[in-house]
């Protein structure tokens, strides 16, 4: 996998990041700081909790949400994308 892409990023107090749709890239973020909801798949109906140290990998064409859990602290993480060429 040759990573092309790092961006550092964060998702508002207590709020919901883009719906992300990232066709034919593998998504991979470290998180810094805070705890985050991830909504994925088809509607969005299946959910995992990350909290600061965790690693989280979506695969291609997985369709997900981030969700600030924290009322009053940003939430940080790391993430690269793989180039599908």
């Amino acid at each position: 996998m040759l990573i092309y892409a790092f961006q550092k990023k964060f998702c508002g107090i207590a709020g919901n990041g883009a719906d992300n749709i990232l066709l034919l890239f593998v998504t991979s973020e470290y998180q810094f700081k805070g705890r985050v909801e991830i909504r994925y798949g088809q509607g969005f109906k299946q959910y995992q909790v990350c909290e600061t140290g965790d690693f989280i990998f979506t695969p291609p064409s997985v369709p997900h949400q981030p969700r600030n859990l924290s009322a009053t602290e940003h939430l940080y993480v790391l993430a690269a994308r793989d180039d599908p060429d």
